[in-house]
């Protein structure tokens, strides 16, 4: 997975979210829920006819298309419930682009995980 450095929380949230889209139809996973703190983010993924600002428009449009092709729902949950979204969005803002193998997940990502299962 690539993250890249970004400057905008709403834009860094929707890069997480389109980059958890994309492991789950990776995975063949169906039917899962991506959970986010960032209310107008999910606005915009779940809105049918609203226009997100143009800043995340194509990656709000990439979450739609993902969304429908592997049955998956964004919903809004609090902050202190959703580590591991919060951990990647951080990450995103303080580095330049990083990247790591899903088969080597670094080890305070896995520790949020397995405590969020």
């Amino acid at each position: 997975m690539l993250v890249p450095k970004v400057e905008n929380r709403g834009i860094a949230e929707a890069i997480a979210i389109r980059e958890a889209c994309i492991l789950y139809l990776k995975a063949r996973i169906k039917e899962a829920v991506i959970e986010s703190d960032n209310s107008s983010v999910v606005s915009w993924c779940i809105a049918e006819d609203g226009a997100p600002p143009w800043e995340v428009k194509v990656i709000i449009d990439d979450i739609r298309t993902l969304a429908i092709k592997a049955s998956l729902s964004v919903s809004v949950i609090r902050r202190s419930a959703n580590e591991v979204a919060n951990w990647i969005a951080r990450i995103a803002l303080s580095l330049g682009s990083w990247s790591f193998n899903m088969g080597c997940i670094p080890h305070k990502l896995a520790l949020l995980v397995s405590k969020d299962v």
